[in-house]
């Protein structure tokens, strides 16, 4: 759950934020209708109002909202602001939205539920042919050597630590997603896109794609650096990787879990498949690594196993899975039936 200084750091972000304010800027025109996404405490919001929005419908699910009235009143467009807490899909627009603006990502523009989300404004919340910041997101990655912060995943790692033996955890480590401050120093080719997402129509289904590099120095590859390339609006982009330096959304590493000495000349291609369980998008990544001087090496990464969900828990999310009736839901059909507009939480807890 981010904080409130969380939110802070987003619009301080030297790259994000200009670009951003540029990319609205182009696209918001005099009496529009606006609907933010992740509205944060309102910083954006408020310019869009600097930018003649007729009205902004600003959501966000983090209390930091609970601050984003006096943001309004502060910057004198709290008239023209409706806040709400919450999130996109139990909103209803009417008239519907002429813009949209959202930064719904993570580490990855597959955060979350945030494609799905996406999907619901488009065919709910907004006019036919709506715009919006941004336009599209490009999923990159480049094969690297193992980034200095991510010492924890070496092949060498100590199994002990403070004597006590961590080795079944630290195997783990090396079979899922970790967040990176990578240099341009690690990469062992220049990054490519393995998927697109077209923000204004999304297809149903998970992002799916391959990349293929060639290696352009000697060096030992221990995954895949992953970052994103977004178009904000016409003429305005920005990316998240290496060479831009930091910003908040950092980068990802999706490691081998034997890393793979290679050549100059050699290829390594990557196959990469995202399935949403419903809270976030399962990763898989074929790799296959051709040497210069023949031979081929493939390994398969995934962060599913790291998810720490249980075989049994896995199984109740199936859609054939049948609830038990169990004494906790029956508490929970009561209390429902308590809250009926009238009852103080006073009441319905002594009435449980």
């Amino acid at each position: 759950m981010y904080e409130l200084d969380d939110y802070f750091a987003m619009i301080e972000d030297g790259v994000r934020t200009p670009a951003y304010l540029e990319a609205m800027a182009r696209t918001i025109r005099p009496g529009d209708r606006v609907l933010e996404l992740g509205t944060g405490f309102g910083f954006f919001a408020v310019h869009a109002c600097r930018l003649g929005a007729a009205h902004v419908v600003a959501v966000e699910p983090n209390d930091a909202i609970a601050h984003a009235r006096a943001v309004a009143e502060a910057n004198g467009c709290a008239d023209r602001i409706t806040f709400v807490q919450g999130v996109g899909e139990r909103i209803a627009l009417a008239p519907r939205a002429d813009v949209l603006v959202e930064d719904l990502r993570g580490i990855s523009p597959l955060h979350g539920a945030r494609l799905d989300v996406l999907r619901d404004a488009q065919a709910r919340l907004l006019v036919p042919g709506a715009r919006r910041v941004p336009l599209a997101d490009e999923l990159m990655l480049a094969p690297a050597e193992l980034p200095h912060d991510l010492g924890r995943l070496a092949p060498d790692a100590p199994p002990t630590v403070q004597g006590i033996d961590v080795a079944p955890v630290r195997a783990l480590l090396r079979r899922t997603i970790h967040r990176t401050r990578a240099e341009p120093s690690v990469l062992l080719a220049d990054g490519r896109a393995w998927a697109r997402l077209d923000l204004g129509a999304l297809p149903p289904g998970d992002p799916e794609g391959a990349a293929e590099f060639t290696v352009a120095r000697d060096g030992r590859c221990a995954g895949f650096v992953s970052w994103f390339a977004t178009q904000l609006a016409e003429g305005v982009r920005f990316d998240s990787g290496p060479a831009t330096g930091r910003t908040v959304y950092d980068r990802a590493f999706l490691p081998l879990e034997q890393p793979v000495d290679v050549g100059a000349g050699d290829v390594v291609a990557v196959h990469v498949r995202t399935r949403f369980d419903g809270s976030d998008h399962v990763w898989v990544w074929d790799v296959e690594v051709r040497a210069r001087a023949g031979g081929v090496t493939r390994q398969r990464g995934s962060n599913l196993a790291a998810r720490a969900m249980s075989a049994a828990r896995r199984a109740r999310r199936a859609a054939a899975h049948v609830p038990p009736r169990t004494a906790a839901l029956d508490r929970v059909g009561r209390l429902v039936g308590l809250v009926d507009g009238a009852r103080s939480l006073d009441a319905i807890a002594e009435a449980l």
